[in-house]
C-alpha cells in the first residue's frame, strides 16, 4: 500500500517515528560538535581530566548510533516507505556513522593531551581553535541540513570543505616549520599534524553528511568534490 493511501492514523505514527529519527541525529550530532570543540580546547589548555571526560561523551555517541539505526530499521519494515521517506531513513543510518566517526577523531585528539601534557604551546597550535570552529560549524549546519530538508544549506557545507583542507596546509606548512627550526619539537610537531589531520577528517565527515543530506532531500547526487590530496597525505601516502 501506497504512503498517500495509508489510513490517517499510520500516517500519524510514520511522521512521529521520522521526528523521532530526526532528533537523534540531532543529539547525535549536537554531541559530536562540543566534543571535537571541548577536545581541542583540553588540548590547548593541556587539561588531562577534560580530555579523559571526552571518552564518556563518546560512548553517548555510539549508544545514540545504535538507537539511530534500530529505529530506522524497524520504520522500514513497519510502515514499508518509498521514495523520499525511504531515502531519508537510510540517510539518517549513514549519518549517525559519519556522527560516531566524528567522536572517534575527537576522541584521537583528546588522547593526545596526555602526550602533551608536559609541553608548552607552540605557534602553529594557535589555528587549532579557528580550523576546530570551521569543522564543527560545517557538522551543525550538515545536521541541520537534514533535519530540516535543506538541499541549499547541505551544498552550501560541501563548498566550505575547500576552506578547511586549505587551513589543515597551512598548519602543515607552519609545522614543519617548527620541527626545522628546532629538533626539541619533533614529536610534539607530529602530535600536531595528527591532531590537525584528524579535524579536516572530521570536515570530511560532515562534508558526507552533506552531500547524503542533498541526495536524501533531491533524489540526485552531488557532484564529486575534487580529490586532490592534502601536502599531509602527498608527504605521508596516507589516504
Amino acid at each position: 500500500m501506497a504512503q498517500d493511501q495509508l489510513p490517517p492514523h499510520t500516517l500519524r505514527a510514520f511522521d512521529m517515528d521520522i521526528l523521532r529519527i530526526r532528533d537523534l541525529i540531532r543529539q547525535c550530532g549536537t554531541l559530536a560538535s562540543r566534543q571535537v570543540g571541548d577536545a581541542v580546547d583540553a588540548m590547548l589548555r593541556r587539561d588531562t581530566a577534560a580530555a579523559g571526560a571526552i571518552a564518556a561523551i563518546d560512548e553517548q555517541i555510539d549508544a545514540l548510533q545504535g538507537v539511530v539505526e534500530l529505529d530506522a530499521l524497524n520504520t522500514i519494515s513497519r510502515r514499508s516507505p518509498q521514495a523520499d521517506d525511504l531515502r531519508e531513513l537510510f540517510s539518517a543510518i549513514k549519518i549517525a556513522g559519519d556522527l560516531e566517526r566524528v567522536g572517534d577523531y575527537a576522541k584521537n585528539i583528546a588522547k593526545r593531551t596526555v602526550a602533551l601534557a608536559a609541553t608548552t604551546v607552540v605557534d602553529p597550535e594557535s589555528a587549532l581553535p579557528r580550523i576546530a570552529a570551521m569543522v564543527t560549524g560545517m557538522i551543525d549546519d550538515a545536521v541541520k541540513a537534514y533535519i530540516e530538508r535543506d538541499a541549499n544549506l547541505a551544498r552550501d557545507v560541501v563548498e566550505r570543505d575547500v576552506q578547511v583542507d586549505q587551513a589543515y596546509n597551512d598548519l602543515f606548512r607552519a609545522t614543519v616549520l617548527t620541527i626545522s627550526e628546532s629538533a626539541d619539537h619533533i614529536a610534539q610537531g607530529a602530535h600536531l599534524l595528527f591532531v590537525g589531520k584528524n579535524l579536516e577528517r572530521v570536515g570530511d565527515h560532515a562534508t558526507n553528511i552533506a552531500e547524503i543530506t542533498w541526495f536524501s532531500v533531491t533524489g540526485q547526487t552531488m557532484a564529486a568534490r575534487s580529490t586532490e590530496a592534502s601536502a599531509f597525505d602527498k608527504v605521508s601516502g596516507g589516504s
